[in-house]
């Protein structure tokens, strides 16, 4: 829902002939077998990204990331990444992103002041809250954020909500690429939507695993995968590369840029 609320998706518009998908490019075991290690697993996490919808009290992450390396989602999909991946991503949240400089109560206060001078809510409705928790060298940082994706446009001066949604959306990079299956095989979808972008319509995007923001599996078997690609925070200059796959079919792909879709 999270995701979904941020970005406003258009209709999937641009059909590419890039070979059917067999729906068998996910090897993961199946769900029912892994509910009880994710909420365990989550014990034991240096990193946890969490979502909390109105009125309701989640009982595990969205994604966490144990000291082993191992990234289990809220779905119950795993991989696990090498230490020197850990130390890394460890690293792009605290000092890139700048999480250690920031808490919820600056946060909250910087939002709620830049509301009262343009008059501007901070509250959304139907909009969940984020909580990010990072455990390092003995230290926790835990920062929680209602309709980060949101405000962020809404308050673009706010620097410490940039800092937010930038490892919010990091978080939500991990968990995609785990849910798709793996970094080869976002990056072997990233080079599908950025070829056929390219060829089918000149349009010359970078798009790579690293922009992979959202996987959704649909009961018929399909899938829906949204890029996000922009270096803004703001929705208007964002570019969306949605790709949906359907078993025995060719992939359908639609590009949203600057809020309009790219025929």
């Amino acid at each position: 829902m999270s995701i979904l609320y941020r970005y406003v998706l258009s209709a999937l518009t641009m059909v590419i002939c890039a070979g059917s998908w067999s729906g068998s490019a996910l090897a993961v075991e199946p769900v029912s077998t892994k509910q009880n290690a994710t909420a365990q697993g989550s014990r034991n996490s240096v990193i946890e990204l969490w979502y909390f919808a109105a009125g309701t009290t989640p009982d595990k992450p969205d994604v966490a990331v144990l000291s082993d390396g191992s990234v289990w989602t809220i779905n119950g999909i795993q991989t696990r990444l090498t230490p020197s991946q850990l130390a890394q991503l460890i690293n792009d949240l605290l000092e890139t992103d700048g999480m250690a400089q920031i808490n919820t109560q600056s946060l909250s206060a910087e939002i709620q002041a830049e509301s009262a001078r343009y008059s501007l809510s901070c509250k959304i409705h139907g909009a969940d809250d984020c909580l990010i928790r990072i455990r390092h060298d003995g230290l926790t940082y835990e920062i929680r954020c209602h309709a980060a994706g949101v405000l962020v446009n809404r308050f673009p001066q706010v620097m410490c909500l940039q800092r937010f949604v930038s490892a919010q959306r990091r978080l939500e990079n991990v968990r995609a690429i785990t849910e798709v299956g793996g970094e080869e095989a976002a990056q072997k979808l990233a080079q599908v939507a950025r070829t056929q972008l390219e060829f089918e319509h000149g349009v010359d995007l970078p798009v790579t695993a690293g922009d992979l923001s959202m996987v959704r599996e649909l009961p018929d078997g399909s899938r829906y995968c949204q890029f996000l690609v922009n270096q803004s925070y703001s929705a208007a200059e964002s570019r969306i590369v949605s790709v949906f796959q359907s078993p025995g079919t060719a992939p359908r792909v639609s590009l949203q840029e600057n809020g309009s879709v790219v025929q």
